[in-house]
């Protein structure tokens, strides 16, 4: 995401928060040399902010005025990254590492068509001479597309594996990204996802309380209205009903009165 030529800086959003993924060496941000590709930013101007968008708008907003940015660097991480890799069929690609320190390894794949293996095992010890024959299987699984991760708290050697070698007719193309990351940094990354999300919850709420609280005033007039309009209705029932038994009290009089009349004039000699 560029902000512009003056500041010469690029934020990814990958990890779920305000990463600089590039800074141009001729704009302000590289005239000034603090900041660095990785760098998280964690405020602008003195405003703490969690979301890469966030951010971008804060940025913004400051156009022409004095900016403060204020970014941490996260501890040395190592990765791996392909966006477009063509396995052949029966191929894999398998990549080795180190795990010195607990660490979480992240990962992110996509598949142009049809799923591929993606697992990650854990070799034997030094002793063992990092035979593959005593390696432990940690991760498996085979899909289209994969995102998630894996901790490792156990020191050794490791490899991750994208594997192809159970079709026999068709090549895969995938890009993917892994991350090896200490446990200690991704535990605080993933604190300080959550507290976006959390954030995005809480504007999301306060905005939908808003709404309720509008809806809910109208309906309120809406009750007294209709209230208003059952008690008159009510009292019209009352009046319409006294009226009609009024109304029968008379017809009846009336017929009273008209059969006698008749009985008095068929009863008159002729």
């Amino acid at each position: 995401m560029a902000l512009g030529i003056d500041l010469g800086l690029d934020l990814s959003n990958d990890d779920g928060v305000a990463t600089v993924s590039a800074v141009s060496a001729t704009g302000a941000a590289g005239l000034d040399g603090r900041l660095r590709t990785g760098d998280v930013v964690r405020a602008v101007n003195g405003q703490t902010l969690y979301t890469c968008e966030a951010v971008v708008q804060a940025i913004k907003r400051a156009k022409g005025s004095p900016l403060i940015i204020v970014a941490v660097r996260p501890p040395m991480t190592q990765c791996w990254r392909e966006d477009q890799l063509t396995l052949a069929a029966g191929a894999q690609r398998a990549i080795p590492f180190e795990v010195t320190e607990p660490a979480c390894l992240t990962f992110r794949f996509v598949v142009r068509a049809f799923d591929l293996g993606f697992y990650v095992v854990r070799l034997g010890s030094k002793s063992e001479g990092l035979s593959r024959r005593h390696q432990v299987t940690l991760f498996e699984q085979r899909e289209l597309k994969g995102s998630g991760h894996l901790l490792l708290s156990q020191p050794g050697h490791y490899i991750a594996t994208f594997d192809n070698t159970f079709s026999m007719l068709r090549s895969k193309t995938l890009r993917f990204l892994l991350r090896l990351v200490p446990l200690s940094a991704w535990e605080a990354g993933s604190r300080d996802e959550r507290i976006a999300q959390l954030e995005a919850d809480c504007t999301s709420c306060k905005a939908r309380s808003k709404e309720l609280g509008t809806e809910l005033s109208a309906a309120e007039a809406l009750v007294l209205e209709l209230e208003k309009q059952l008690t008159e209705t009510k009292a019209a029932v009352e009046r319409l009903t006294v009226e009609r038994e009024d109304n029968k009290n008379r017809w009846r009089a009336a017929k009273a009165e008209r059969d006698s009349l008749i009985q008095q004039r068929d009863a008159r000699p002729t």
